[in-house]
């Protein structure tokens, strides 16, 4: 009986070893199916911030992907930086006009 028990107990403990070997391998695998195209970024961006795309970029970093492209949005003219990881996860944030009209300079004056 007190072998029996043990078998048992050893088989499950295989058992769900085994299964954490399949979801590990299923995760990654899932992982791999996130990772979006740059059409498809383009599309999220849009439908985030519905617009003209004035300028994109694709950054390649730490061996992952992220897209970023400047939207100047339809309702309210305000242009927007979107970005866009691997999973297709967004970042909207709207573009900072004083540095990039040069107000580091006014410092210096």
């Amino acid at each position: 009986m007190q072998k029996n028990k043990k078998l048992a107990i050893a088989g499950a403990a295989s058992a769900l070893v085994l299964t954490g070997a399949v979801f590990t391998a299923q995760d990654s695998r899932a992982a791999e199916d996130l990772a979006v195209t740059f059409e498809e970024a383009k599309e999220l961006a849009l439908t985030e911030v519905p617009g003209e795309v004035v300028e994109e970029e694709t950054e390649e970093e730490n061996g992952t992907t992220e897209y970023e492209f400047d939207i100047i949005a339809a309702d309210d003219n305000i242009e927007y930086e979107v970005e866009v990881n691997q999973a297709g996860e967004l970042l909207v944030e709207p573009e900072d006009e004083e540095n990039e009209t040069g107000a580091e300079e006014d410092d210096d004056e």
